[in-house]
Formats: C-alpha cells, structure tokens, sequence
C-alpha cells in the first residue's frame, strides 16, 4: 500500500521517509557529530546512495534503507552507537519538522483531534501503509500500522518516535508509550498526563483550617472520574460527629450532602457547646416593685 504524493520518486517502490524528515534528520547529525563528520558520511557511501542523498527536497521521498546508511557511517566515523544515534537524530529531526513544515498538523487541542490527524502525520513521513488511531481513554490512545508486513524495527521506532513527538508539541505532558511489531505492520500504545484523571493520586490530609475543621482529598479511583472506592463511613449517612462532607458552602443542619467523586471533602470536628446560662425564674424576696424608690 503506497501513499501518494505529489512528487513521484523513483524510490517510491521501496519502504521511503520523507525528504522533508531526513533534511530534518540530517541538521540534527550535523549537530551531533559535526558537519565534517557528516561530510565524510556522505563521501563514504555509494555513488547512488550520495546522489539521492544530494538531489532529495522536502517534497520527495527517500528510501528509508539510505537514511539507514547514513546513519551507520555517521556512527562508525564518530564513535556513537549506530542505533542510539539514530534515535536521537530521529527525535531531533521530528521536532524540528513539526516546529516548521508541519506546524499546522500540530496545533489540536483536543484528543478527539490528535485522534482525527494522527493517520495525516504518518502520511507525511512514510509512503508505505497506513495507520488508524482510536481513543481508549481520557489520555490513552491507540495506533495501528496496516499494510506494512516487512516493516523492521528502525521503522517502528520512527513511528513512534513522531506520535510522542507530535503530542509533546501539542502541549501533551508526560508523554510515553510502547510499541511492538505485528504481522501487518505495528501497534503503538500512547499515554499521557491528564489533569483531571487522578488515578493513581493517594488520600492527602491538609492542615486543619480555623473552625476545627480537617480537609482529606480523596484520589479519582477510575480514568473516567468514577467515585472513589473503599467502604463507605454509617456516620456521613447520618451526618454526625466526623461525617465527610464536600468542601464549600457548609450543607444544611441534619441534611447531609453527598460531594462529588475526587473533590475535596471536609470532615469537621463538631465541638461541644456550652449549655446557655440558667434563665431566672422570678424576681426575689428583696426586689423591689417597678416605680418604688
């Protein structure tokens, strides 16, 4: 399955990246090993590998086997690991592609959106294939790559490489995911922080506010916001003596109410009342009538 482009290539028959990513790739070496380094890479390969390598834009397609191979010469003649280097260079090309060229594609603000540009992202940058994205949950998504059964390991990680890449520059925080290799192609599994999904988020007690009061915050047992869990207090039920109540305007006497699932809940310490003063219960022997002097 090949992905069309308005630039035919002669390479277009093989597994290809884009030009606009390897350019991308390339400053990133250059800024890694040195422009010499570089330069040496470039004379060391074969001759057909040196002319696609001089003749690509942004807008054609490069064989993915011959940015492989400038990669590895890059490595041998500076002394990095072929694949760590190939990692970094992948991740610093894919920043600097996104932060210039495609710098639309990035700009969602919603997941729903990623979701609906992820399979254009990969357009983008490989000719081979397609990918199919879907949300599993409040910052969790899903990808597949399909219809590419010989894709080799450097360009799963490619792929991978751009969907963080892509998310991080969306503002996405804490941006991880996992992926391994099927018999159709690939399976990405994407994670990111959200701010109000607190699933792994502990009871935190604050310092007792005046009033004697004592705030708990009590963590979301569930991605979608669910109640949390744990047995249930008889005295909230009731609304006596330590019953927790959510945190605001203070519910009605003897009518308790019941907060919302990871608010903050307040539990206050009913203190005891004074009993009012005795009231007289009539003028003594020695009062003297109203109006006597």
């Amino acid at each position: 399955m090949q992905n069309p482009r308005s630039t035919p290539s002669p390479a277009a028959s093989e597994p290809c990246t884009s030009g606009a990513s390897l350019l991308g790739v390339r400053r990133a070496l250059e800024g890694l090993v040195g422009e010499d380094v570089v330069g040496r890479a470039l004379a060391s390969l074969p001759r057909a590998t040196a002319d696609e390598l001089a003749t690509m834009t942004p807008f054609s397609w490069v064989r993915m086997s011959t940015s492989s191979q400038l990669i590895d010469a890059a490595a041998q003649l500076s002394g990095w690991d072929a694949e760590k280097l190939y990692d970094v260079a992948l991740r610093r090309g894919a920043e600097q592609s996104f932060r210039t060229l495609w710098k639309a594609l990035v700009n969602f603000t919603t997941d729903r959106a990623f979701i609906a540009r992820a399979p254009l992202l990969y357009a983008k940058a490989h000719n081979t294939g397609a990918l199919v994205a879907q949300a599993s949950a409040p910052g969790r998504a899903e990808a597949r790559v399909v219809g590419w059964p010989a894709m080799n390991d450097r360009a799963v990680r490619s792929v991978g490489v751009n969907l963080q890449v892509a998310l991080e520059l969306a503002g996405r925080r804490d941006v991880r995911g996992t992926w391994f290799r099927t018999g159709v192609g690939a399976v990405y599994q994407l994670r990111w922080w959200v701010p109000n999904v607190r699933s792994f988020a502990p009871a935190r007690v604050e310092p007792a506010r005046a009033g004697g009061a004592l705030s708990v915050r009590l963590p979301r047992s569930t991605l979608g916001g669910g109640p949390a869990s744990g047995p249930r207090d008889d005295r909230s039920a009731r609304g006596g003596p330590g019953s927790v109540r959510a945190a605001g305007r203070p519910p009605s006497a003897g009518r308790p109410r019941r907060g919302r699932a990871g608010a903050v809940a307040r539990v206050r310490l009913e203190r005891r009342r004074r009993p009012p003063p005795a009231r007289p219960r009539g003028r003594g022997a020695g009062a003297s009538p109203r109006g006597m002097e």
